[in-house]
């Protein structure tokens, strides 16, 4: 038995906001930015002042400052300084007022029907780099085999952790590469607060989910409670309860249907505390940045041994995620 948290499939998005190139090629967007954009709420203690003739009684809480429908100026400064891929026709999706999921579900619908190929699922605390969306997109363009490219997002926390996962419950990994020269590698999941998507997978999806279901068409964005079958008969269970947020059902979604989902470590965001203006990153030791150097360390030394030896060229790709080997000049 599966429960849903809800089952909007569709609906009409707050804003859409299209960003045309300086050569406009198509009327349909190539790339679809989805932003959710939550309420925020800043509640304040107040004393009622005895200098001024008060109680000096604590009030209740209230809300002090509501923004339902702005993102913050650290965000708008990130969008005025994404690095577009040439000529590509961008739209730029707003819903707010609901849960992430359901938002995200109603952008996605909408992505869809405006044709768009790909779609960045953007949280409005997530501050990506200029060169983000460039990467991101191009590798997607030389790997068709790809559903979701992540990049590396963290938590709000001292010191954060990557919300990158190799498998359902175990918590952060740290064994990926990062850096500018980072290789993409496969991951269990990663967090949607900055990603790119392939729409085509999207529809694979919806259309699986629909024969699954006979013929229901179902979120792909919804927080799942699962009831899979489980036996201990010292304690007399026969069924046990799985929950995967939306954000993990989405990748776990995208490899039954036999996409490859991937974090691409040079894509490293930053992750702003609207309260306090904190922008958590990656701290500077994190394993993946020397994983990155001795893999280069690697090359080095073999692109010398062959330089000694005959060509200098050495393939480069990954085969696992269907990447073309091909030779390199040095």
């Amino acid at each position: 038995m599966v429960r849903l948290n809800h089952y909007t499939v569709d609906g009409e998005p707050k804003m859409v906001f299209d960003r045309a190139p300086e050569i406009k090629l198509s009327n349909a967007p190539k790339i679809v930015f989805a932003i959710p954009v939550g309420s925020k709420r800043l509640n304040s203690h107040f004393l009622c002042d005895k200098v001024n003739g008060g109680c000096g009684a604590e009030w209740m809480d209230v809300p002090a400052f509501t923004t339902p429908n702005m993102v913050p100026i650290q965000f708008m400064f990130a969008y005025h300084n994404l690095q577009m891929p040439l000529n590509v026709t961008t739209t730029f999706i707003v819903e707010s007022g609901r849960l992430s999921s359901e938002a995200r579900q109603i952008m996605t619908k909408r992505a869809i029907r405006m044709g768009a190929k790909y779609i960045v699922y953007w949280d409005d605390d997530v501050i990506p780099p200029p060169d983000g969306v460039y990467r991101l997109y191009n590798f997607m363009e030389r790997n068709p085999t790809v559903g979701i490219a992540a990049s590396v997002c963290t938590t709000r926390f001292s010191p954060p952790e990557p919300v990158v996962y190799a498998a359902h419950g175990d918590g952060a990994t740290w064994d990926f590469e990062c850096g500018p020269s980072a290789h993409p590698e496969e991951v269990f999941a990663a967090g949607a607060g900055f990603i790119m998507a392939r729409i085509s997978a999207i529809e694979d999806i919806i259309a699986k989910l629909a024969v699954d279901n006979g013929g229901t068409e179902l979120p792909i964005w919804a927080d799942e409670k699962m009831l899979v079958a489980y036996e201990d008969k010292a304690r007399g269970i026969s069924k046990r309860g799985i929950f995967w947020g939306h954000d993990i059902r989405f990748y776990r979604l995208m490899q039954e249907a036999g996409y490859h989902t991937v974090v691409h470590g040079a894509v490293l965001c930053g992750h702003l505390d609207a309260q306090t203006g904190i922008v958590y990153e990656l701290p500077a030791d994190a394993p993946g940045f020397k994983k990155t150097q001795e893999r280069l360390n690697v090359e080095k030394v073999a692109r010398e041994s062959q330089d000694r030896e005959g060509d200098g060229r050495v393939p480069v790709g990954d085969p696992a995620l269907g990447i073309e080997a091909r030779p390199e000049s040095h």
